[in-house]
């Protein structure tokens, strides 16, 4: 069956039968998973909406980084969208009394900020919201986000219209 040059019946390689199996599996996977948006799907393209980002326990100057107006974008410099709101509240510190119980108390040193970005995209019956084209934004997912000033993994809390 296999030859001495590793060929299949003596005419088809072995390796083109194994990257012609890679790629049908490739476009199996693509299609199983539902592959892009249809023109169908999309409710509104080019939409404004609003994304809300936070980050837990960081320190105040990470706070006074953030301006009305930056620009905000993802690890892979796609555009998320510009700082139209932002607000920052006390983190809470678990601290042992004296007498070895614990409790949760205000921070002293350690806030945490909340981000609200004027985002552009698109909006998807099914799949919700994309940002720039591809970045699918949804609540509770985690970003790498940079800004002039700023750099931080973010979890995204809301998305609004």
């Amino acid at each position: 069956m296999i030859d001495k040059n590793g060929r299949l019946f003596g005419k088809i390689s072995v390796l083109d039968v194994a990257v012609v199996l890679l790629f049908a599996a490739m476009v199996a996977g693509f299609v199983m998973r539902g592959g892009t948006a249809t023109a169908a799907q999309i409710i509104a393209a080019n939409q404004e909406f609003y994304v809300v980002l936070s980050v837990e326990r960081v320190r105040e100057y990470s706070v006074n980084a953030v301006n009305i107006g930056d620009m905000f974008f993802e690890q892979h410099a796609a555009l998320l969208g510009e700082v139209v709101d932002f607000w920052d509240e006390p983190a809470d510190d678990i601290v042992r009394l004296d007498d070895g119980t614990l409790v949760v108390m205000e921070s002293e040193y350690r806030r945490n900020l909340f981000v609200r970005l004027r985002a552009q995209g698109y909006i998807s019956d099914a799949n919700g919201f994309f940002i720039s084209g591809n970045n699918h934004v949804v609540p509770g997912q985690l970003i790498r986000v940079q800004s002039s000033n700023l750099f931080a993994f973010m979890t995204v809390h809301e998305v609004s219209q």
